[in-house]
């Protein structure tokens, strides 16, 4: 092979003796020298390298580049440098950097162009080393910084794998754990341009196989970091020698994922570079996947915690729904050991007005809260108990308020101790007992009506005869006087017969237009007979008073009845005052004492009497019930207060000890029947949700209309949150009618947007309701209760 040409010097030893890798092309562009440096290099003859033959031994990689760069230069006959790989004798590719310039013949002719190359492998893989330590620190730092900020495992796993291509520059990161089925791997998360070699590696990552050589699976399989420098290699079958090859994948390293010291994953990181992964990277990448793993296992305990907490919350719901219904249901629960320690439900500050533990601070049974006419039941029971029955005993207890409640005892034996219940049951006695008056009204009612016909068929007869002898002339003037006297005291007995029937309500009231003040005064002179002479009669009657419907007769019998009872509360001189006169009653005022608003007539008797005690006063109006001791019937106030209510109207008593008493009769203005509500009053107009069962429903309707306000009649409780709506002011539920509980109910209403206020049918302590609640109505609500609740829970 020739030598370039040398003038005065032979440069043939040089060339040949020279360290740096020597290349000659020729002004085709082919090559028509090497050095025997660039022959040791390669390790090939010198009939490979010239043409176009040396272009062989360059990286597949670099071979276009190379290329064109020189063609570039070639043509523009300029100088060219480049780095690019070179393969040595060992197969190994080794970075060397390339410099060359055209050649000219002495003549000036342009004879192609000389290269020298130098080999740079070791600096290059040195900077390359320095420049993947510090990516890889970049790598380290943000997977610290998403630790801390890690939801979850799956985000942390993506976020991860994310960093590990972008900042560690690597061609592939995955994370694989268990999957469902024999044993195999599935990729959790992965990132990279090569990640569809995860596609192909299914059957060598069975994590339960002994057999299975994929780094992955040995990892989750043994614990222990693997990693290879040289993938395809290493590779068990052919396909993944193929699929490594083709996705540019040469080395891998695998780390294990710890949680709670178990091994539930792997870390895998891809290099396109054969031997990427030194001692240093290695370390630095182990160190990555500890990190990960001491997140894996903060969040572990995280998750844990959040489990517990909800456990606790639904647990503490649990207990609170249960406490709501035992307040609701005015039910304690209590239990009472071998040693006579008595344990109370937490219910028992709602119910009882005591906390649990100031009861149990009492030791045995709590005989001091028991009334002593009570105690032999409670005694009585626990004998039964004691054999092995179930018994039950209905005592009165004294509340923690002071007052006295009628509770209902349920008790067994519990081995040496006892257990049970106890339950607040004032109200059904309450009910009980006026049950009970009212059957006695009725009854006496019916004796009366029965009395009252028979009487009246006798007065019929009397006065038929007085009729019939009144033109008989053989009587004397003397007998005469007699038979009208006789006359006019049938008649007043048929007044009393009338009396007596409308008390039985056997027959009905005639009303008509008429005035008070005519009432008053035909009273009046009937009354003057009936006072003694140190009892002064006073009428004040307003001027033009307004005309009212009522039933004369009746109007004139509460008029007398409460003359009388003011005639009997006066000891000695004294003055009885009859007044008419017109009341406004604003909706504040009716509200605060249960009242309808609008316009009365009123009538007055006040006395300057004895007046009544304040514990008797609330009584007055019962059956049977009297302030006169056994003078009286207990019956005159009870019909004053029948009669009153049946005219759409109210009774008010205002009475001191030692000055007098005050009875006052409001009658509504020109109306026949209860006066509604005008809102207008109240404030605007409500849409108020319905959820309750009939009849209650129904009667609620019915009110709301009545009073202006708008019904909003609900299917169920899940229908309801399920509509989304929201376009009601008030809520009215029956939490025996509802298919959710009223807490969870509220809870999801407040999710959809509504957090109103709202009423609970069927309790009647507010006081233990869930908030907002404004306060509670009976199931047998009256009108005048419905008025007030809704004035209160006004939004």
């Amino acid at each position: 092979m020739a030598a370039p040409a040398a003038t005065g010097y032979d440069y043939r030893t040089l060339l040949r003796e020279l360290p740096l890798l020597v290349w000659k092309g020729d002004a085709s562009g082919g090559c028509e020298y090497v050095n025997q440096t660039w022959l040791d290099f390669t390790g090939l003859p010198v009939e490979a390298m010239l043409g176009q033959g040396w272009t062989e031994s360059v990286h597949p990689e670099d071979r276009d580049r190379l290329q064109n760069t020189y063609a570039e230069a070639f043509q523009a006959r300029l100088p060219m440098g480049l780095e690019f790989r070179l393969r040595h004798r060992s197969g190994e590719y080794r970075w060397v950097l390339g410099n060359g310039k055209p050649f000219y013949d002495p003549e000036g002719r342009f004879a192609g162009f000389l290269a020298a190359c130098d080999d740079i492998h070791a600096m290059r893989t040195a900077d390359l080393r320095i420049r993947r330590l510090t990516d890889l620190y970049a790598a380290l730092s943000r997977t610290n910084h998403a630790i801390i900020h890690a939801r979850d495992r799956q985000s942390l796993f993506q976020e991860v794998c994310r960093i590990a291509v972008e900042s560690g520059r690597f061609r592939l990161a995955w994370i694989a754990v268990p999957g469902t089925g024999s044993g195999t791997c599935r990729p959790a998360a992965h990132a990279g341009p090569a990640s569809a070699y995860l596609e192909g590696v299914g059957g060598c990552t069975n994590a339960q196989d002994p057999t299975s050589m994929g780094l992955d699976a040995e990892v989750i399989r043994d614990g222990t970091p693997k990693f290879t420098r040289d993938l395809p290699a290493v590779a068990t079958c052919a396909s993944c020698r193929d699929n490594a090859a083709r996705h540019g994948l040469l080395a891998q390293a695998a780390f294990p994922l710890r949680v709670g010291g178990r091994t539930e994953g792997s870390f895998s990181i891809f290099s396109e570079e054969a031997g990427a992964f030194d001692r240093d990277m290695i370390a630095l990448l182990e160190e990555m996947a500890e990190d990960i793993s001491f997140a894996l296992d903060h969040l572990a305990r995280e998750e844990r915690r959040r489990t517990a907490e909800r456990a606790l919350a639904v647990a503490l719901q649990e207990r609170q729904a249960m406490l709501e219904a035992a307040s609701v249901a005015k039910v304690v629960p209590w239990s009472m050991d071998p040693g006579g320690h008595l344990r109370w439900g937490d219910s028992a500050g709602p119910v009882l007005g005591q906390a649990p533990a100031a009861l149990a601070a009492h030791p045995g049974w709590p005989w001091h809260l028991l009334l002593e006419e009570d105690q032999p039941r409670l005694r009585q029971a626990l004998r039964e108990a004691t054999t092995g029955l179930v018994a039950g005993a209905d005592c009165r207890m004294r509340h923690g308020d002071g007052r006295v409640i009628w509770t209902r005892w349920t008790l067994a034996r519990d081995g040496e101790g006892f257990r049970g219940a106890l339950q607040d049951i004032t109200e059904q006695h309450t009910v009980q007992e006026q049950l009970v008056q009212s059957q006695k009204l009725e009854s006496l009612g019916t004796l009366v009506g029965g009395i009252a016909h028979d009487f009246n068929n006798l007065l019929m007869a009397i006065l038929g005869y007085c009729e019939i002898f009144e033109g008989d002339t053989a009587f004397t003037p003397r007998q005469r006087k007699g038979l009208e006297v006789i006359h006019r005291a049938a008649h007043r007995g048929r007044d009393l017969v009338d009396r007596l029937l409308g008390f039985s309500r056997r027959v009905a009231p005639r009303r008509e237009m008429g005035n008070l003040n005519t009432v008053l005064s035909e009273s009046a002179a009937l009354l003057i007979h009936a006072l003694s002479n140190r009892i002064h009669l006073d009428l004040r009657l307003a001027p033009g008073l307004p005309d009212a419907s009522f039933d004369s007769s009746q109007l004139h019998q509460v008029v007398m009845n409460l003359a009388i009872n003011a005639r009997d509360a006066i000891e000695g001189e004294g003055v009885i005052t009859l007044r008419s006169g017109v009341a406004a009653v604003p909706a504040d005022q009716a509200l605060a004492h249960r009242r309808l608003p609008g316009t009365y007539v009123f009538l007055e008797v006040e006395d300057s009497g004895t007046g009544i005690p304040p514990d008797r006063l609330r009584r007055i109006f019962e059956p049977f019930y009297s302030t006169k001791g056994a003078k009286g019937t207990g019956l005159g106030l009870s019909m004053v207060h029948g009669i009153v209510t049946e005219h759409g109207g109210f009774v008010e008593c205002d009475s001191r000890l030692g000055v007098g008493t005050r009875l006052r009769v409001l009658l509504p203005l020109g109306q026949t029947g209860p006066v509604a509500c005008d809102p207008d009053e109240g404030g605007p107009a409500m849409r108020v949700l319905l959820l309750c069962g009939e009849p209650a429903r129904a009667r609620l309707a019915m009110g709301l209309v009545q009073m202006g306000h708008h019904a909003v009649p609900g299917t169920s409780a899940t229908g309801t949150v399920a509509s989304g709506r929201t376009d009601w002011d008030l809520l009215v539920m029956d939490p025996a009618a509802l298919d959710l509980e009223p807490a969870t109910l509220l809870d999801r209403l407040r999710l959809n947007g509504w957090s109103g206020p709202f009423l609970l049918l069927g309790p009647d302590r507010p006081g233990a309701l869930p908030r907002p609640a404004t306060g509670a109505l009976t199931r047998d609500f009256s009108l005048m209760e419905l008025i007030e609740a809704l004035h209160l829970a006004r939004p």
